[in-house]
């Protein structure tokens, strides 16, 4: 049983750009939080974008919980808006967050109960950034249930 489907934003830090003889001034740029530029934020920044990012979620997007649940199936695509390469396991820090979310509104106990299915990216160039897109759900998936399906 699906319990909500959400289009989401993915954690982003923001750093100074380079002066330029164009631009003097201090400008900044936002940059999404992924582990190919992980060194850059995370010794800084890491508690607050992982509480800012958590608590929009909280807020913003997930409903209140029915029930405690006993396991979850969070499953998740990226959405591109160009095709600019940014492999799906990128990600891991949002997906962590939203489980710690998860758990912190009531949907479970313990977060370790929560299964991670990815799915293929897709492309959207309307959109005017990257997100992704997930769905929990009460699913169970078991180890080889996958291989079982193919033979």
């Amino acid at each position: 049983m699906i319990l909500f489907s959400r289009r989401l934003h993915l954690p982003k830090f923001r750093t100074k750009m380079a002066k330029t003889k164009k631009h003097p001034e201090t400008r900044y740029t936002e940059i999404l939080c992924t582990l190919n530029n992980v060194t850059k934020w995370i010794r800084w920044n890491k508690t607050e974008i992982k509480n800012t990012y958590k608590t929009n979620l909280k807020e913003m997007y997930f409903p209140e919980p029915e029930e405690i649940y006993p396991e979850l199936t969070i499953n998740y695509r990226l959405i591109r808006h160009n095709n600019t390469r940014l492999d799906k396991d990128n990600i891991i820090f949002a997906l962590k967050w939203i489980a710690d979310s998860l758990e912190e509104l009531g949907y479970i106990k313990d977060d370790k109960v929560i299964n991670f299915h990815s799915f293929d990216t897709i492309v959207d160039t309307s959109l005017p950034e990257t997100m992704f897109e997930i769905q929990v759900t009460t699913n169970k998936l078991y180890w080889n249930q996958q291989w079982l399906k193919k033979n």
